[in-house]
């Protein structure tokens, strides 16, 4: 289980880093942008915003951090930067 802190945390880095957000159900969640994503107590609600209107969130998916294992960055290739 990971706490509501610790999701906290990781969307507050600066700079901000991409992560995964892993369930124990083996379910991922990557979290591209740090206001995709609504930190309840219990839950998180990420949003998917697809790359044809990085914009606009397509869907939501909410999560029990009950279910979450933990949380993974996402490995930059820096050759795109």
């Amino acid at each position: 289980m990971i706490r509501s802190e610790e999701v906290r945390a990781k969307l507050r880095e600066l700079p901000f880093r991409p992560f995964r957000v892993v369930t124990s159900s083996g379910l991922i969640f990557e979290i591209q942008r740090s206001d995709a994503v609504m930190v309840l107590n219990q839950r998180l609600i990420t949003g998917e915003y697809p790359p044809s209107h990085p914009e606009i969130a397509e869907r939501a998916c909410e999560v029990s951090l009950l279910d979450v294992s933990e949380l993974h960055p996402i490995p930059v290739d820096p050759y795109l930067n």
